[in-house]
Formats: structure tokens, sequence, C-alpha cells
């Protein structure tokens, strides 16, 4: 095999490997983006910040069928462990064309982003909202404010 074939085997495998890891996007119907961007606003508010200097995430719980996600502010977490993890997850939510929050799941404790740093669970804090499904709908049935 020629040194060019080994090269342009090797760009394609990389090219593979890199699509493997792209963006999962989790879209929610109008309701729940309405009311997601309810507890932005008052985290913009509170903070004092617009939606490029706001640091949001989002852990998704599912929970006997319903779905409930938890807004938190991060930037005043220290370097490294959860903080690792919110910057390298490739899940987002996305709330607009220039806006989408990344999102972490309970069981990411055990990620090795974090697992040295003995978190025993995810915050379920912040800005809440449950979702429902109803006749094949995401309707908002809960908002609330958990610090």
């Amino acid at each position: 095999m020629s040194m060019k074939a080994i090269i342009i085997s090797i760009l394609c495998l990389g090219n593979l490997a890199l699509k493997a890891q792209g963006k999962i996007v989790y879209k929610f119907d109008r309701p729940v983006i309405d009311s997601l961007q309810i507890g932005i606003q008052k985290y913009k508010k509170a903070y004092h910040k617009s939606n490029s200097e706001i640091k949001l995430y989002a852990t998704i719980v599912e929970r006997d069928g319903d779905i409930e996600i938890y807004l938190l502010e991060y930037s005043f977490l220290p370097p490294g462990g959860l903080l690792n993890l919110i910057k390298a997850t490739n899940r987002e939510i996305k709330i607009s064309d220039n806006f989408s929050l990344p999102v972490l799941f309970p069981s990411d404790r055990l990620s090795e982003n974090i697992i040295d740093d003995k978190i025993q669970s995810l915050p379920l804090s912040g800005f809440y909202v449950k979702i429902i499904y109803s006749n094949y709908k995401m309707n908002t049935i809960q908002t609330a404010t958990l610090f």
C-alpha cells in the first residue's frame, strides 16, 4: 500500500471519529422552550448578564415518565471536575439559533471528568421545569425556582 493510500485512510478514519462525537441536540416543543426562556431571563436579570455572558447548563432527569429540567448557573464553579464536564459535553438543548444550553444527566457523576471529585450527585436546584407528554405533545406543567 502506498504512503498516499495510508494517509487517506488515516484521514477518513479521523473524520469518522469526529462525526461520531458530534453534537446531540435535544429538541423540545414551544411551551417547554418558552418556560426555559423564562428561567434564562431570571438568571440574566439576577446576574446582570446577556445571552453571550451568562453561563448556564441544564440537568435533565426522567422520573415516572415525566421529564424534569434544572437550569443552573456555573460561572462560580472552580476549575476541574463539574466545570470540565459541562465544557466537555456534546449534548445541548437548542433554545434559539444562537443560544443553546449544555446538558448533563445525573448519571454523569460517574464520568471520569468528575469521579475523582467524589461528587455524590449532580445538583438538582435552580430554575425547574416539569414536562409531561399528553397526546404526543410536550407540555410544561410546573416551573419553580429551587434555590
